[in-house]
C-alpha cells in the first residue's frame, strides 16, 4: 500500500465514521504499515486484522472496538491510545508503549492468525504478547485469559474485574496497580511484582505463587482456598480470609461464644482456641471476650474494634495484626508477641467486673503484658491504664498521646518509644527523664 492510498483509505474511514457521504469503512487487513505515523487518527471500529504496526506511532489513536485481531504491534508507541472495546486476540505487543492507553472491556486472549501463502498453503502465525508497558493504563473489564504476559511492566493501572485466567505474568511487574476482582485462576505469577497493589476479592485458585511479591498489597475477601503462599513475600500483606469461608467448625465456635456471652453462660459454650491458627483472618469487630486464645498465631489478622475483654491471649503471635480500637481490657497479653501491630486508640486498660447479672462490682482487672513484645507496634492514643507492663519491650513503639497513668513497668523498655504528649505518672515520667 502506498502512502497517498493509505491516507485515501483513512480519509474515507473518517467519512464513513462521520457518515458522511463517499466514506467507507478502513480495511488494512495484511498490510504492512511498519514505521508510520497515525498519531492521533481515527480508527474506530477499523479492520486492521493481522496488520503489521511494528515501530509505528499510535500515540492518541482512536482504536476503539476495531478489530486488532492478530495485528503486529512490536515496538509500536500506544500512548494514550484508546483501545477500548477492541479485539486483540492474539496480537503481538512485545517492547509496545500502552502507558495511559484505555483498553477496558479488550479482548486479549490468545489468538491464532491463519494467513494463506501464494501456494494456497495456510499457515499459522506464531503469537507473542510478552514484555509489554502498561503503566497508568486502563484495563478494566480487559479479556486477558491465556495472555502471555511475561516481563511486562503494568504499575499503576486499572485492572479491575479483568479475566486473566490461565494468564503467564512471570516476572511481570504490577506495583500499585488496582487489580480488585480480578480473575486469576491457574495464572503463573512466578516471580511477579505485586507490591502495594489492590487485589480485594480476587480470585487467586490455581494461581502459581513461587517467589510472588506482594509486600504492602491488599487481598481482602480474595478467593485464595488451597493457594500455596509459602514461597510468596507477604510482608505488610492484608490477606483476610471472609468469615462466610471459615471452617464450619470454626463458624460454629463462634457462634456458640456468642450465645454464652449475651446470655451469661447460659447457653452456648466459651471459646477455646488455643494454639489456634488463625492468621490472616478476617475478624473485625467479633466478641471472643473471655475466650481462650493462648498460644495461638493471629500474625496479620484483621482485630480491628474487636472485643477481647479479659480474653487469654498468653504467648499469642499478633505480628503484624491489625487491632486499631480493640477492647483489650483486663486481656492477659503476657509474653504476647505484638510487634508491629496496629493498637491506636486500643483499650488496654483495667476491665470492670461485673456481677451474674452484668451490673459493676466496683471492681476491675487489671491487663497482663508482662514479657510482652510490642516493639514497633503503634499505640498512639491507646489506653494502657493501670496495665502490667513488667519486662515488657516497647521498643521503638509509638505511644504519642497514650495514657500511661498507674502501668507497673517494672524492667519495661522504652528506648526509641516515642512518648509524645504521652499521659504518665511524675515518678515515670521523672525516671524516664533521668534515664534519657
Amino acid at each position: 500500500m502506498t502512502p497517498s492510498e493509505l491516507l485515501d483509505t483513512l480519509d474515507k474511514h473518517e467519512r464513513w465514521l462521520a457518515d458522511q457521504p463517499g466514506g467507507s469503512r478502513a480495511n488494512l487487513a495484511l498490510q504492512d504499515l511498519y514505521g508510520y505515523s497515525f498519531a492521533n487518527a481515527k480508527l474506530r471500529w477499523a479492520k486492521l486484522t493481522g496488520t503489521n504496526f511494528s515501530n509505528c506511532d499510535l500515540a492518541g489513536a482512536d482504536l476503539r472496538e476495531a478489530d486488532l485481531f492478530g495485528a503486529n504491534l512490536e515496538g509500536a508507541n500506544l500512548r494514550n491510545a484508546n483501545l477500548a472495546g477492541a479485539d486483540l486476540r492474539g496480537a503481538k505487543l512485545r517492547g509496545c508503549d500502552l502507558s495511559g492507553a484505555d483498553l477496558t472491556k479488550v479482548d486479549l486472549r490468545d489468538g491464532a492468525l491463519m494467513k494463506s501463502t501464494s501456494e494456497g498453503v495456510i499457515s499459522v502465525l506464531k503469537v507473542d504478547i510478552g514484555s509489554v508497558k502498561l503503566n497508568k493504563a486502563v484495563l478494566a473489564g480487559a479479556n486477558m485469559a491465556g495472555a502471555h504476559l511475561s516481563n511486562s511492566t503494568i504499575m499503576q493501572s486499572d485492572l479491575s474485574n479483568a479475566i486473566l485466567r490461565g494468564a503467564c505474568l512471570a516476572d511481570a511487574d504490577l506495583r500499585q496497580s488496582n487489580l480488585t476482582g480480578v480473575d486469576l485462576t491457574d495464572a503463573d505469577l512466578t516471580n511477579a511484582n505485586f507490591e502495594n497493589t489492590t487485589l480485594t476479592g480476587a480470585i487467586l485458585t490455581g494461581t502459581c505463587l513461587k517467589n510472588t511479591n506482594f509486600t504492602g498489597a491488599e487481598l481482602t475477601n480474595a478467593a485464595v482456598e488451597g493457594v500455596d503462599f509459602s514461597s510468596a513475600t507477604l510482608t505488610g500483606t492484608l490477606l483476610l480470609k471472609r468469615r462466610i469461608n471459615l471452617p464450619a467448625t470454626l463458624r460454629k465456635l463462634l457462634e456458640e461464644h456468642e450465645a454464652w456471652i449475651t446470655s451469661h453462660g447460659e447457653r452456648g459454650k466459651r471459646a477455646d482456641l488455643s494454639s489456634s491458627d488463625l492468621s490472616n483472618l478476617d475478624l473485625r469487630a467479633v466478641n471472643l471476650s473471655g475466650a481462650d486464645i493462648s498460644q495461638s498465631v493471629l500474625a496479620g489478622a484483621q482485630l480491628s474494634d474487636a472485643i477481647l475483654v479479659m480474653a487469654d491471649l498468653s504467648g499469642a503471635r499478633l505480628a503484624e495484626a491489625h487491632m486499631r480500637g480493640a477492647d483489650l481490657s483486663g486481656c492477659n497479653l503476657s509474653k504476647a508477641d505484638l510487634s508491629g501491630v496496629d493498637l491506636r486508640e486500643a483499650n488496654l486498660g483495667a476491665a470492670d467486673i461485673l456481677d451474674p447479672d452484668g451490673r459493676q462490682t466496683g471492681r476491675s482487672w487489671q491487663s497482663n503484658l508482662t514479657g510482652a513484645s510490642l516493639a514497633g507496634a503503634n499505640l498512639s492514643k491507646a489506653c494502657l491504664r493501670a496495665a502490667k507492663l513488667s519486662e515488657a519491650d516497647f521498643s521503638g513503639a509509638d505511644l504519642s498521646f497514650a495514657d500511661l497513668r498507674g502501668i507497673n513497668s517494672d524492667g519495661a523498655i522504652f528506648s526509641g518509644a516515642n512518648l509524645d504528649k504521652a499521659q504518665l505518672d511524675p515518678a515515670l515520667q521523672t525516671a524516664m527523664g533521668a534515664a534519657e
